[in-house]
Formats: C-alpha cells, sequence, structure tokens
C-alpha cells in the first residue's frame, strides 16, 4: 500500500483532524511493540497519524457543491538540466476565481498531501469547514 509519508501524515492531521471520522476507512502509522520500527496497520494502539492513500486525499479535495469550474491536476514532471534529469510529482488546484498553490514530491501521495497543508495553512480549508472554499 503505498502512503504519504509520515511526518506529512502528522503535519496534515494536526491541520485537518482527517480521519477522525474515519478510523474504519484508514490504516495508522504507529510504532511497533520494539519501539523504533514504524509500521502501517489497522490498530489505534500507540497510533501516531492516519496513513493517507492516494485516493484517500484525492476524495477529500473532490471539487464540492458551488465549485462550477475547477480541475484538480496531478502530473508526473520532468525538470531536464545539464547535470540530468529531474522526475516529480506535481499536483495543482486551478480555478477561473482562484489561484491556488502547487504540492510537488517524488510520490504522488506526497504531492497531494502537501496541497492539501498548504490549502489548511493558507485558510482555504479549515478543520470546521472541510471543503475547498
Amino acid at each position: 500500500m503505498n502512503t504519504a509519508s509520515l511526518n506529512l501524515c502528522k503535519e496534515l492531521y494536526k491541520l485537518s483532524g482527517w480521519g477522525d471520522d474515519d478510523r474504519d476507512d484508514l490504516d495508522w502509522y504507529r510504532r511497533h511493540k520494539d519501539l523504533e520500527t514504524i509500521v502501517i496497520d489497522i490498530e489505534m494502539h500507540d497510533s501516531l497519524a492516519p496513513a493517507y492513500t492516494l485516493g484517500y486525499l484525492l476524495r477529500k479535495l473532490e471539487l464540492k457543491d458551488g465549485w462550477n469550474h475547477g480541475r484538480l491536476d496531478l502530473s508526473h514532471c520532468a525538470d531536464v538540466h545539464e547535470s540530468g534529469t529531474q522526475y516529480y510529482w506535481a499536483v495543482s488546484f486551478n480555478s477561473y476565481d482562484n489561484d491556488f498553490p502547487v504540492g510537488e514530491a517524488n510520490t504522488p501521495e506526497d504531492a497531494v498531501c502537501k496541497l492539501a497543508i498548504e490549502l489548511f495553512k493558507q485558510g482555504i480549508l479549515s478543520k470546521d469547514n472541510k471543503e475547498i472554499k
């Protein structure tokens, strides 16, 4: 199972609370009994943060009522330099009314998680209103 990284999941969980209402639908990062290994499973004991999957994050960011013109774009990109080509994932939400931030990372899960974090930080999303404004 591919998930966003632990640090990004922790940050997004702190900002959003996503997972509190979905405990049965998410696996969680937690410390293994050896206390040094981080594992992902359904047990809540010693949980650190939800293990957000790409599908879960995209559904949380889907367009809601009131958004007639908008698009969530996820792209695999390549920047060519003299030293070589750098590949990365980029995600953005674009609308005619607003220009939202872009999330970039080495995995699509981390890119979408970064975008969600930035939307919360900028007040576009909030814990009380979890839909894009």
